[in-house]
């Protein structure tokens, strides 16, 4: 699917792509001559694959006004949804709604902001085992109320992958971790600023966490973040901090 205009829906679309050569389930690019798109609405799709070998979900360039709701993205070979500018000098995509989406098993993260600069992103509601959820480069965020569920050799959490500003993690839950819930680092977009995580609830056992794993690890951050009234349940002895 190539999306090249304004206020288009797509909705109740389900798509095996597990045959396909193609990089993309559906794209939405801003071409040579368009200008910004606004109003793309993905609702209420199936979108599944083969992790070894096929496409990502949606790609999705400059785009104003954005909304993915009620999506399941499974063992898709790339991203579920990826919102990117078109080059890095853009202004990247604003206001990006993440809202209500299922996902299980895709080999990258189901959704990710990558690349220039992006402003107001909410995700909120979804629900998403052996996935992560990434976010780069983006100014004024809310990360709110998504459930995540770990596996052994499968990350799943919250990645601020760095260049993000304003931005809150808040009520997530966090089951069977084993590996980080929360990963703040600097992936060469540089230091997150003004990060503020709280509320959150991070399941995980002992046994299952290897030696050199942290459930909160923060590596990369400037100004005033804080992370506070998180809990931590952590079942069965350790001897680590």
């Amino acid at each position: 699917i190539d999306i090249r205009a304004d206020e288009v829906t797509i909705d109740g679309f389900t798509i095996n792509a597990s045959g396909s050569l193609a990089d993309w389930i559906a794209t939405a690019r801003s071409y040579a001559g368009n200008s910004r798109y606004s109003k793309l609405r993905l609702l209420n799709n199936v979108l599944a694959a083969n992790p070894s070998a096929a496409p990502g979900g949606f790609y999705l360039e400059n785009q104003d006004d954005l909304l993915i709701e009620c999506n399941y993205f499974n063992d898709l070979g790339a991203y579920g949804a990826l919102v990117a500018p078109a080059t890095l000098s853009d202004a990247g995509s604003n206001f990006v709604v993440y809202r209500n989406n299922d996902s299980v098993s895709n080999a990258r993260p189901v959704f990710a902001t990558q690349g220039g600069g992006h402003s107001t992103v909410w995700v909120r509601n979804n629900r998403a085992i052996h996935d992560t959820i990434e976010l780069g480069s983006v100014n004024e965020a809310i990360v709110i109320g998504n459930g995540f569920t770990g596996t052994s050799g499968s990350p799943s959490g919250v990645v601020l992958n760095g260049g993000n500003e304003s931005l809150t993690v808040s009520d997530n839950r966090f089951s069977t971790m084993q590996g980080p819930a929360l990963l703040l680092r600097d992936a060469g977009l540089g230091a997150n600023r003004d990060i503020t995580i709280t509320g959150n609830t991070i399941n995980a056992v002992a046994a299952q966490l290897p030696d050199d794993a942290a459930l909160v690890d923060v590596r990369s951050t400037v100004g005033h973040s804080s992370i506070q009234s998180n809990t931590i349940d952590l079942t069965g002895t350790t001897t680590r901090t």
